[in-house]
């Protein structure tokens, strides 16, 4: 027995030791081998991969610009007066580092819209903020975030003139579903995130699900029944309409800086698009 009453005797496949003084165990590498691990890595690698990184990052803004003079040259909204105000300059200069940062990630079409409808609104105040707030943001939103944003502008907000059957109806919906389908059954924190980024409100008291009624009455020609609707082949109406309920959408309310961002999304396929109809 050792002075404290402890035995040190070993059972069978057991051994005992016993140390002449302090025992140290040691757990992993020490502070020096790990000190002289982080300094290897510095030294040796580090600036590889700093020149990797800064290799991307040029690719990803030579092909950020060649979208934007592509879509400069196809416009005569932005003027070289505008594009030289150093407000003007200090939201390209963030669109760039976004898309440098992001690489293939980013929507370079979609920031090349943004940034010009930026430069674009000489005259209006509050439209200029909003597209200054969405090219910051844009960066940090997925591709199905941003999906997600243009199905909730396009249910609640656009309606289509002129249209006088459900086929005509039913073409323009699936021209518009490959654009907002990846931003199908967005997750509770996908949505709570979007909030947290001010492109997104929810009010969760706001659940009644009036789109199939409100689809109807502004398309007077569209049958009373989803069953008829399906034997007219709306496959695509029938799909957008499935999705609104599902994903909860009636609690979902965009800010400006969302409405901008989904509708922006949504030009590819609409067209032109005049902000001014939402954001005045």
């Amino acid at each position: 027995m050792n002075p404290l009453g402890q035995s040190q005797k070993a059972t069978d496949g057991a051994i005992a030791v016993q140390a002449a003084r302090d025992v140290n165990i040691s757990v992993g590498p020490s502070v020096s081998e790990v000190r002289m691990l982080v300094d290897t890595f510095v030294q040796n690698h580090l600036p590889a991969l700093q020149q990797a990184a800064k290799e991307e990052a040029q690719k990803n803004v030579e092909k950020f610009l060649t979208e934007f003079v592509s879509q400069l040259g196809a416009t005569c909204r932005v003027t070289a007066r505008e594009f030289a105000k150093p407000d003007a300059q200090n939201t390209f200069n963030e669109a760039l580092r976004g898309c440098a940062l992001k690489g293939n990630e980013s929507d370079v079409a979609l920031v090349s819209r943004v940034l010009i409808e930026r430069l674009a609104a000489a005259d209006k105040p509050l439209l200029k903020l909003v597209c200054e707030a969405a090219v910051r943001v844009l960066p940090s939103l997925t591709k199905a975030q941003i999906s997600y944003l243009a199905f909730i502008q396009y249910t609640k907000s656009v309606i289509h003139s002129g249209l006088t059957s459900t086929s005509s109806l039913e073409v323009i919906f699936q021209r518009i579903l490959p654009h907002v389908e990846p931003g199908f059954r967005m997750s509770p924190a996908n949505r709570q995130y979007l909030a947290s980024s001010g492109v997104l409100t929810i009010n969760p008291v706001a659940d009644a699900n009036l789109f199939p009624s409100q689809l109807r009455q502004r398309y007077t020609f569209l049958p009373a029944t989803d069953d008829q609707l399906r034997a007219e082949g709306a496959t695509a109406i029938l799909k957008i309409m499935e999705e609104f309920a599902a994903v909860q959408a009636p609690t979902a309310f965009l800010t400006s800086t969302g409405q901008l961002v989904g509708m922006q999304h949504l030009a590819g396929v609409l067209g032109a698009i005049n902000m001014d109809i939402w954001i005045n």
